[in-house]
């Protein structure tokens, strides 16, 4: 297993600046098929790919400067487009050839694409299998997964009393899914909504639509309100949750990206050292009392 960092959540996200919404109009949304063709062809003519197979697409709920413009780039729910996809490209003939390409759609004229240089996948807590590729799949497109999700009830229930949302993450890749872990390897779409207060992640299997929501993570539950520092973040073998104050009650829990409780411990006022050797690589919600934080394990 190639342990890939969500797609998307950090390096590439490094441009986020201010909404300038006049500057949106120029761009429009596209589903995710459409915007890989263009890159495929983009990656044999200007990356010198002879046989490019997509490994990874995503988007997130942003902003970023392009020339003089300031692009808000936001996935839709409603019709499965985004107005920018990243989709990570490896060379099925050369895998040492690889690339990370985003692309979006001006209202008038083609495809604008390009390279996001040094992208670092380094978990997220993905299981995304080496050597296998989306593009080896007839996999469902975005607007067909949003469909899926709209027909959920758990996804509704929870899209419509929480929205609007302060992060939006999407992305397809080809591993483990969560919910149905023994049946091996698929290609699957996964989406993360949050809040101030909550957060869930779902994935659609793409090819036959097979919905799964994790539970709410809620940063609201009858508990002291505590401070925290985390560190080191990333971390490898030890995490120390430095606790400021009272904690008498409470505990520190650590949750995967798809809402499980992977640790759970007693707190201390003061260091708390927590033994996170065994977890695979990724991102994690850590939850004192009331309140959460992120860390990376290495």
């Amino acid at each position: 297993m190639l342990k890939l960092f969500y797609f998307i959540a950090i390096s590439f996200f490094i441009f986020v600046v201010s909404q300038q919404d006049a500057d949106a109009q120029l761009f429009t949304k596209y589903k995710a098929k459409a915007g890989f063709v263009k890159v495929e062809e983009y990656a044999k003519v200007t990356g010198g790919m002879s046989n490019p197979k997509l490994q990874v697409i995503g988007t997130t709920n942003q902003t970023i400067p392009f020339e003089q413009l300031e692009i808000t780039i936001e996935f839709d729910p409603a019709q499965g487009t985004s107005s920018g996809w990243l989709y990570v490209v490896v060379d099925a003939s050369d895998t040492t050839k690889s690339a990370a390409y985003f692309a979006i759609k001006p209202i008038i004229g083609d495809y604008l694409i390009f390279e996001i240089p040094g992208l670092d996948f380094g978990g997220m807590g993905l299981e995304i299998e080496e050597g296998a590729y989306i593009s080896d799949y007839n996999w469902m497109d975005s607007d067909l997964m949003a469909a899926k999700l709209l027909a959920d009830a758990d996804f509704m229930t929870f899209y419509n009393e929480n929205k609007p949302f302060t992060q939006v993450f999407v992305g397809l890749f080809v591993g483990i899914n969560p919910a149905d872990p023994e049946s091996g390897i698929s290609p699957v779409w996964g989406i993360s909504l949050a809040n101030d207060d909550y957060q869930k992640f779902c994935t659609v299997h793409a090819v036959n639509g097979q919905t799964f929501c994790s539970p709410v993570i809620s940063g609201v539950e009858n508990y002291s309100n505590l401070d925290f520092e985390v560190y080191p973040n990333p971390a490898s073998d030890f995490l120390n949750v430095n606790v400021t104050t009272n904690t008498d009650g409470s505990e520190i829990s650590i949750f995967d990206i798809y809402g499980r409780l992977i640790i759970s411990q007693q707190t201390n006022e003061g260091n708390n050292q927590i033994n996170i050797s065994d977890l695979s690589s990724g991102v994690y919600n850590i939850k004192v009392g009331n309140k959460f934080s992120k860390f990376i394990k290495q």
